[in-house]
């Protein structure tokens, strides 16, 4: 956690330092996301999703020709419809026998801001690529829902949401690959560490056996974008 303080704090002493907007205008553009992540077992895995899909738009401050500070902002989704017979769990609840089978509607929503220090290496002469890599943190607000769709014989509607919002460290490696002077295609590989994301229903519906939590384990996303120079 000390690690991840100073590093937020050196990001934003870079942002904040008059050095940074002599080198103004920068770049800006827009990044398609695949998220894969798994679940660890009966808190996630049979009803939602491993893949979720989103986008980012984001901007960027190049500090020199090496580093650049970038922001922006995130939201992934996904859903699923699954049902589940007597005995398996869903959220971290088992189904009970005489309310099984049971189908649920459940999908999963990712948002919030980010900020990554890059490092950037020459654009190459013969072959117009370059290469970067960085670290930062993002600040995820996670919601999964979990509808009953129907419980045995009896057709539900109730809806169980299930929140954390916390900070995580995401880890990036990609390349821009230039078209002309001011706009390049970009593709990356993010890590992020995903299974800080313990949540727990905070919903107030009443049960005093169990509370549906779900447990992701870290995430894998894969990113392609547009990035244009003012």
């Amino acid at each position: 956690m000390n690690k991840l303080i100073k590093m937020v704090c050196g990001i934003c002493v870079l942002l904040i330092s008059p050095l940074t907007y002599s080198y103004l205008p920068d770049y800006f553009g827009i990044d398609g996301h695949v998220l894969t992540t798994e679940f660890r077992n009966n808190y996630g895995q049979n009803i939602l999703k491993r893949d979720m899909i989103g986008a980012s738009p984001f901007i960027g401050i190049d500090l020199n020709e090496r580093f650049s500070v970038e922001g922006g902002y995130q939201y992934l989704k996904n859903s699923r419809v699954s049902t589940l017979e007597s005995g398996h769990i869903a959220a971290g609840m088992p189904v009970p026998s005489a309310l099984a089978p049971a189908t649920f509607k459940s999908w999963a929503i990712f948002k919030g801001p980010h900020v990554s220090l890059l490092v950037k290496t020459p654009v190459h002469q013969c072959v117009p690529i370059q290469f970067f890599g960085g670290a930062g943190v993002s600040r995820i607000e996670a919601n999964f829902y979990r509808k009953t769709l129907q419980l045995g014989c009896v057709v539900g509607s109730v809806t169980r949401r299930i929140h954390i919002s916390k900070t995580l460290i995401k880890l990036t490696l990609g390349a821009n690959c230039f078209l002309s002077e001011n706009f390049a295609l970009r593709g990356q590989v993010n890590f992020m560490n995903t299974k800080k994301l313990k949540a727990f229903s905070k919903d107030n519906v009443c049960n005093y056996l169990f509370v549906p939590e779900i447990r992701p384990k870290n995430s894998i996303f894969y990113s392609i974008g547009l990035r244009w120079s003012f």
